[in-house]
């Protein structure tokens, strides 16, 4: 199924990107749809494409790769995100992005511990940093 883009809106007219993002946030969206949307021009719609409760691994790990830390952000808090991903946005240049990883109940425990160690994760409050930087308890 491919989704259509209407080049043809008047400028500063976002209806289109709109649509596309209440497409990309909802869950009954078929995965090839989603799978075009992970394109798409706009990052709020890459975005909603990664929040996305039904996104496979497979587009997540696409979107992992986004040139937005917004997007890598939601899929540092997905579900359905694949540990070795976890491992590679542990290491992003964004702190927002690993501060999201540190949180995401599915994060391997190594990548804890280098979270952990980061100076510019000084604020983070959950998953108990402190336990795994003092090792095991």
């Amino acid at each position: 199924m491919m989704v259509a883009h209407n080049s043809n809106t008047l400028p500063g007219d976002d209806s289109g990107k709109q649509v596309r993002e209440a497409v990309a946030a909802n869950t009954n969206t078929p995965m090839d749809v989603l799978a075009v949307l992970a394109t798409d021009e706009s990052a709020t719609v890459r975005e909603a494409v990664a929040r996305n409760t039904k996104t496979a691994s497979s587009i997540l790990a696409q979107l992992a790769k986004d040139k937005d830390w917004r997007v890598r952000m939601a899929v540092a808090s997905s579900q359905n995100v694949l540990q070795s991903v976890l491992e590679s946005l542990a290491n992003d240049k964004d702190r927002y992005v690993r501060k999201t990883v540190a949180r995401n109940p599915r994060t391997p425990i190594h990548a804890l511990a280098i979270l952990a160690k980061d100076e510019d994760l000084t604020d983070v409050d959950s998953r108990g940093l402190e336990s795994v930087e003092g090792g095991k308890e």
